[in-house]
């Protein structure tokens, strides 16, 4: 685990590798221009200062053996991609990811067991009536469904990796969604849906996916198993939320309020904001930068009208 950083430490320039949740809440993951990694905990109350750059670099790869995030020895620049070819190679997860359980690709032996092992499927809502499939390995069990930032979700079954993803297909293929955009979900954090409500689709899903299974399929559930999640509320005006987006040069300069998922609620100058810091992945930032007496400057955009609850 990488060691932890209080807030407001000073940083200099940093790469994004990530977020995580722990018990502190949700947290960043940043590679120093040492190459040393970092989490940075971003719990309620804390101040969060950073200037964005117009500089990408790669994310390092995952290091299956120790299930831990390593830093690009290069520190290389990126484009439209998070991580340099080097280090795709080097981490050798892509071709799993692309694999539906069937006719599994050649893979490292340390990305094979991680594949291979033990994996559950879950059922989640966002804040709508739509309802995602996804799957979570054993290890990642705990963190999976913290960092999707569901309204409700529960697992409901348990198997090896091939297997688990062979069950997602099938679940997908009834009409439910492999994937929600994260712009969606930031939207559906404004919704008024309750987690009662939002618990009340996964079952009707569980119980529609379990009667039109094929039986070798359906054999394979097991009952509902709910997950404990953050409770997330805002009492405010929701037409005075905005999504924050910075371009180079521009510095943020708030205070957090809350998490869900990759979404921090945070106030600046009294004015209320969501940022995805999922989208800060492989951005050089300027952690904690000396405040020169001027005011910062960030850009607002209009976060997108929650959808009507529907398909």
């Amino acid at each position: 685990m990488s060691p932890a950083l209080r807030a407001g430490a000073s940083l200099g320039a940093c790469t994004v590798a990530g977020y995580q949740w722990d018990a502190t809440g949700l947290a960043l993951i940043l590679h120093l221009a040492s190459n040393e990694s970092h989490t940075l905990a971003l719990p309620p109350d804390s101040p969060l200062r950073f200037t964005e750059t117009s500089m990408r670099r790669c994310i390092g790869c995952v290091d299956f053996e120790r299930l831990i995030r390593v830093p690009c020895p290069a520190q290389s620049a990126v484009g439209g991609t998070l991580q340099c070819s080097a280090c795709a190679r080097r981490e050798g997860f892509l071709p799993c990811v692309r694999c539906k359980g069937r006719d599994c690709p050649p893979l490292p032996p340390a990305v094979r067991a991680y594949c291979t092992g033990p994996h559950h499927l879950y059922l989640a809502c966002f804040g709508d009536s739509r309802v995602k499939v996804g799957t979570a390995s054993a290890p990642r069990r705990a963190a999976r469904l913290l960092e999707q930032g569901p309204l409700a979700a529960a697992y409901i079954a348990m198997a090896d990796g091939p297997t688990i993803k062979r069950l997602e297909h099938e679940v997908a293929c009834l009409g439910y969604a492999s994937a929600v955009r994260r712009r969606q979900r930031g939207a559906l954090l404004l919704s008024m849906m309750s987690a009662q409500t939002g618990r009340r689709h996964v079952a009707d899903a569980y119980e529609t996916i379990s009667r039109r299974l094929m039986p070798s399929m359906r054999n394979q559930l097991h009952p509902l198993e709910y997950v404990p999640l953050p409770e997330w509320s805002f009492d405010g005006d929701v037409a005075q939320v905005k999504e924050i987006t910075l371009e180079p040069g521009q510095t943020l300069n708030a205070t957090v309020l809350r998490a869900r998922g990759s979404f921090l609620m945070i106030e600046e100058g009294g004015i209320p904001g969501l940022l995805d810091v999922a989208a800060l992945t492989s951005h050089l930032l300027h952690m904690n930068p000396a405040v020169d007496g001027s005011p910062p400057v960030r850009q607002l955009g209009l976060l997108l009208t929650p959808p009507t609850p529907g398909r």
